[in-house]
């Protein structure tokens, strides 16, 4: 069956979630849709200026950055050790909680920003028991403040890097402070650049002044709030199931765990301090859901695992060609 190709621990086979991913980024070829961008960084804009954001060029680059962050979930996994059983589950279902319409399938900024975000948490996580992490922690504020300029609500995951400390390291203002400077430094060459072309009141724009409000959902329809029930239930399935995704781990694991629980409900914020929500506003909590996900699949049996797997792909694809089946 399709989900025991990814029951394995060998990272190599992590090759095979790029033809799953092209599977499930077919529907934009038969389905035509009026999705715009409605918020974005400055990063983003940049790019959207040279490239455009739903050209074939944009659509294959989707993929590849979903594949990326796919493959980061799974490598996190890996490396700290957070599945009972290592597999490639964990990958598969970040894939499929940020395919789940249309929508979702253009290059927006959360493909850009949940890598960096990704890359930022690693860098904390390592910093477990260590003495010197100054170098580590910098390299977490700059990750976030990169992930920042891509979409301006993600400068809310300070309160997950500082919420991590708390369980990682205890309270220490010191390291809170080279966290707000690592992400202050891409912030302020950014805008240096801008202002060396003219374009620092865009910048101020694009970054601070439009992109914050609060539980604004004009830019959303009547299915963004269809995946906001979705994925609100799965999260409290997550949240519910929690004892049974840190039973008999160590310590260390159950606090790095904690981490991502923390950075779910801190996503939740994102959205809701997020100008012009839109159905792909929530790929933010992609990295998170798709992780404890993929960990709770690790655990039921092989049968029943691939059962709901299946039902899960199924019900994705009917979500993504709700246009064709229901015009």
């Amino acid at each position: 069956m399709l989900l025991s190709l990814f029951r394995t621990n060998q990272l190599f086979t992590a090759i095979f979630l790029l033809p799953y991913i092209a599977v499930l980024h077919l529907a934009p070829i038969w389905i035509e849709d009026n999705w715009e961008p409605a918020i974005h960084g400055a990063l983003t804009q940049v790019f959207f200026d040279y490239f455009g954001y739903k050209t074939t060029f944009t659509q294959v680059l989707a993929g590849v950055l979903l594949f990326i962050q796919a493959l980061m979930v799974v490598m996190i996994d890996f490396r700290h050790k957070l599945s009972a059983e290592p597999t490639l589950f964990t990958g598969v279902f970040v894939i499929l909680v940020s395919s789940v319409s249309v929508p979702f399938l253009h290059l927006s900024p959360y493909y850009f920003s949940n890598i960096f975000l990704l890359i930022a948490i690693d860098q904390f996580l390592i910093t477990y028991r260590k003495k010197e992490v100054t170098g580590s922690l910098l390299n977490t504020g700059f990750y976030l403040g990169l992930a920042a300029l891509f979409l301006p609500t993600y400068l809310i995951f300070i309160l997950l890097v500082f919420a991590g400390l708390n369980l990682l390291r205890g309270f220490n203002f010191n390291e809170r402070l080279v966290v707000l400077i690592g992400v202050f430094i891409p912030i302020f060459l950014t805008a240096t650049v801008f202002f060396w072309y003219g374009n620092l009141a865009e910048f101020w724009d694009v970054q601070f002044k439009s992109s914050y409000s609060f539980i604004d959902f004009r830019a959303g329809n009547y299915f963004t709030f269809i995946h906001l029930g979705l994925l609100s239930i799965l999260i409290f399935i997550m949240v519910f199931v929690r004892g049974q995704i840190t039973s008999r781990k160590t310590m260390e694991v159950q606090r790095k765990i904690d981490v991502f629980y923390w950075g779910m409900l801190i996503s939740i914020g994102a959205i809701l301090f997020q100008a012009d929500v839109q159905e792909n506003s929530f790929m933010v909590v992609a990295p998170f859901l798709g992780l404890f996900l993929g960990i709770q699949w690790g655990n039921l049996r092989s049968n029943i695992s691939e059962l709901l797997h299946l039902l899960f792909l199924i019900g994705v694809l009917l979500l993504q060609f709700r246009p064709l089946l229901l015009p």
